[in-house]
This record gives C-alpha cells, structure tokens and sequence, in this order.
C-alpha cells in the first residue's frame, strides 16, 4: 500500500513546506502495528506546528488545503468515526469496557486514527501506550479517545472530507474529489485494487 500512498505524502509535504517520516517498522513491546504512531511523541516537540499523521492505507489529494493553517492551533483535529460527522453512539461498548479497564469516566465521540492533526499542547494525546494490552479493540485510536477525555484535550472535527472512509460516504465515485480517502476496513485484496484505483482518478 505504501508504494501507492507515500508518493502522495511526499508530495503533499512539500507543498506544505512539512518533513515526511515514515514509520516502517514496529516499536517494541507493540506487537499491532498501529501502535507504531505512539512513536510520534519523541518528535513532535521539534515540530512548532505539530504533526499531522496519515494511516499508509489512505491517498491524500495533491489539492488538499494546507492542513497546518487550515485546522485550529490547539488540540487534536481529526475526524468521528460514524457516519453522520457527529459521534457514533455504536462505539459506546467499545468506549465504556475501555474506560472501565483504566478506570475513567466513558464520554461521548470517538474518532479514527487514521488521519489526524496533532498539535504542541495535545502531548498527552500519547499518554499509556502500554493500555494496549487490555484493549481487544482497535487499541491505538482507543487508547488516543481515552486520553483525550482524561486529559481534557480539545478536539477539531475536520469533517469528513479529511478522512472519508466506506462508513462516512465512501465509494468509487466520492474518494477521488475528497482531501483524504481512507480505506480502513476492506479486505485486503480489495483494498489494494481500490487504491490504485482511486489513485489513478485523483488529482
């Protein structure tokens, strides 16, 4: 995937005037890959604008706005992980087993990890990577929700056209004009011939 979806990353941080890192390789203890964007913390200190992450199955669009003026100065900016850019009550379960295990409060919104915007003062939005051995669920963008609540990190919803997925509006036809196509949960196969698909249609 990352043959298809880094040529677009290099791109895009050069019309932004940003530095591309890619992350090839997992952080031990972490065995899920995902966990891997929790290495994100030791650099974001050298970058005064902050770090804007992108999953490597998700194709940014050469047009794209400059995310670093575009989104608020503070926080984390991202998108909800529902269909309707509001909070999806359906990951309720998910969000109160999660925040009974780190004994927390459970609050309402949870959004993807696929695309986000992380700024200076949103640092702890890396806190207790090591929770992820509790979370049978998607435990890197779940243990970043729980941190936002514990820590009180404002949250931008960037909408969906920075992170349009098959559940918020995603297809063939929309993921070639949005800023960031992300094709989280496809089967494999099929998601590798919708990226190069998709590539080929968008600017």
């Amino acid at each position: 995937m990352g043959s298809i979806s880094i040529p677009r990353m290099e791109d895009y941080a050069k019309k932004v005037n940003a530095r591309l890192i890619v992350v090839k390789k997992r952080f031990p203890p972490f065995e899920f890959i995902a966990m891997s964007k929790f290495f994100m913390e030791r650099h974001l200190q050298n970058y005064p604008e902050g770090i804007f992450y992108l999953d490597t199955d998700t194709l940014i669009n050469r047009n794209a706005p400059d995310i670093f003026e575009l989104a608020p100065k503070e926080g984390v900016s991202g998108v909800w992980d529902s269909k309707n850019e509001q909070p999806n009550p359906d990951w309720n379960k998910y969000i109160k087993a999660a925040a009974a295990l780190v004994e927390i409060e459970p609050w309402q919104g949870y959004f993807n990890g696929g695309v986000l915007l992380i700024r200076q003062d949103a640092r702890k939005i890396f806190s207790n990577p090591e929770y992820f051995k509790l979370m049978p669920w998607y435990p890197d963008q779940t243990i970043m929700n729980l941190n936002r609540a514990r820590y009180d990190i404002k949250y931008n919803n960037l909408g969906s056209q920075w992170n349009l997925m098959g559940q918020n509006g995603g297809n063939e036809k929309t993921w070639s004009k949005c800023h960031v196509a992300h094709f989280a949960g496809i089967e494999p196969q099929s998601r590798l011939q919708l990226m190069h698909y998709i590539n080929q249609q968008m600017p």
